[in-house]
């Protein structure tokens, strides 16, 4: 049985929802997609050499042609397809079907058979022109190729097209990747296109800024400032402020009074991608009218991780079971998303720079507002070893915003697991957790064993439940 391996520039890309276009058993990407495929019937000669290679097919979800399937505008996070463009008598319509699935921000990721890495070694390659043509006049007639294969290309004739679509459909398109050799087959080349949006400037109706306490430039500038973000978003700083909610009001302050509508409090060494604001702005429009605070990472309020985010400290991702947007309990401090509409502030007799993700809930509850995690996936790349570990401040802190709070339905924090009994679970369930923590941070550093501060982590029991969920 010969299946091939998964691509790794697929899974960088591809994140969230999305369709594969023809999927085949012995090819898989392993990304959450639905299958689309013009015959659901296992009798085809593709499912039978499919099912030669590996003995079995995989179903079809969606039995649809790929340039016109039966799904709404804007609905899919990407499309990917694997040795399929190739097969379309029109090319160009079906990839201007494609854009209309996707959504602004999201993916097209193909890999295209390569002429001199197949059987069409020998054969012309398909010129620009020709496209146009089967374009213009509608093309379905096949050229009757013994294996499908319509058109044959090198990556330039493809980067050739889609120039020539952006500027004569009005596909809003970049092309962030091309590689000449594909990482699944190997006898491709990967192209991966994103959708653009409209720039956010007035004409939008929502005005972005970013927010960033720093306290290391370099990692401000090698991190934050390399992201693939609009540069007409600002994006404002706060140097070694005494606390984390008394420089974030600060910048709260800036933030509002320069006329936007959505503050965005990012930590100095988060990355954000292309269509980053397209995501967050879709989403936000999903919320309900009384929201104040979101964030990409937090808990649900059973006290499950939700969200979908990178941290590369950690070997995986985080992409929570959870339909989006989802009611939070609390939030990862790494990115906070604040409805300047509200007028909402820290309460800044929290010190530290700690649990004021935790806080921000708690004080949206008070205020009769909403928090909610939402679909839109980041990455923290904190560039030193991650030696943090909570300690008597950070528990002191953690019992005050208890006192703070006492009607609160839930106070849980992303630094550890609350278990989940007790209706609500309240501080007497969490302090075990939290103070083993402190204590074996507190051995590790009088032993001067850095690799033990590194492993800290919360007690067997509370840690079981956590994996229990991820399985």
């Amino acid at each position: 049985m010969k299946v091939y391996p998964e691509s790794k520039l697929a899974h960088q890309y591809c994140v969230g929802k999305g369709l594969e276009i023809g999927g085949s058993e012995h090819n898989p990407f392993g990304l959450n997609t639905l299958n689309v495929d013009i015959s659901g019937y296992m009798d085809t000669p593709f499912k039978r050499e499919e099912i030669r290679r590996c003995g079995r097919s995989l179903p079809v979800d969606i039995v649809a042609p790929g340039d016109a399937i039966p799904l709404p505008d804007n609905s899919q996070d990407f499309i990917v397809s694997s040795h399929v463009l190739e097969h379309f008598t029109d090319p160009i319509k079906a990839l201007i079907e494609w854009d209309r699935l996707v959504r602004p921000g999201g993916v097209i990721f193909m890999i295209v058979p390569r002429k001199d890495m197949t059987f069409d070694h020998a054969r012309e390659r398909t010129p620009l022109r020709h496209l146009v043509d089967d374009y213009e006049n509608g093309t379905t007639e096949t050229h009757g190729d013994p294996n499908g294969h319509e058109h044959v290309w090198i990556p330039a004739d493809i980067i050739e097209l889609i120039r020539w679509m952006k500027n004569e459909t009005g596909v809003r398109w970049e092309v962030v990747q091309v590689h000449n050799e594909d990482d699944k087959v190997g006898n491709g080349f990967t192209v991966v296109i994103r959708k653009k949006a409209n720039r956010h400037d007035a004409s939008t109706g929502t005005k972005f800024s970013f927010g960033v306490l720093v306290n290391d430039i370099m990692r401000l500038d090698l991190v934050f400032r390399q992201s693939q973000l609009d540069p007409s978003i600002p994006c404002h700083t706060i140097k070694m402020p005494d606390s984390a909610a008394k420089g974030l009001n600060k910048l709260l302050g800036v933030i509002e009074a320069e006329g936007a509508d959505i503050a965005i409090l990012a930590h100095q060494d988060m990355y954000f991608r292309h269509g980053w604001i397209d995501q967050v702005e879709g989403q936000l429009k999903n919320l309900p009218e009384d929201w104040v605070i979101a964030g990409p990472i937090g808990k649900d309020m059973d006290g499950k991780y939700c969200g979908k985010f990178h941290d590369m400290r950690t070997p995986s991702h985080f992409i929570g079971r959870h339909n989006y947007p989802h009611p939070a309990s609390c939030f990862d401090e790494c990115v906070l998303i604040v409805n300047l509409k509200k007028g909402f502030r820290f309460d800044q007799r929290l010190n530290g720079f700690d649990l004021y993700g935790t806080m921000a809930v708690l004080q949206t509850w008070k205020m009769g507002g909403s928090a909610w995690v939402i679909d839109a996936f980041c990455e923290h790349y904190c560039m030193r070893p991650f030696t943090w570990a909570p300690d008597k401040a950070f528990e002191e802190s953690f019992l005050w915003l208890h006192k703070r709070f006492p009607s609160a339905p839930r106070i849980d924090t992303t630094v550890l697991g609350v278990p989940q009994k007790g209706d609500p679970p309240r501080w007497d369930r969490t302090q075990e957790a939290l103070s083993e923590q402190i204590a074996a941070n507190g051995e590790a550093i009088a032993a001067d064993d850095i690799g033990a501060v590194r492993d800290v982590q919360p007690s067997d029991k509370y840690d079981q439940e956590e994996r229990q969920w991820r399985q």
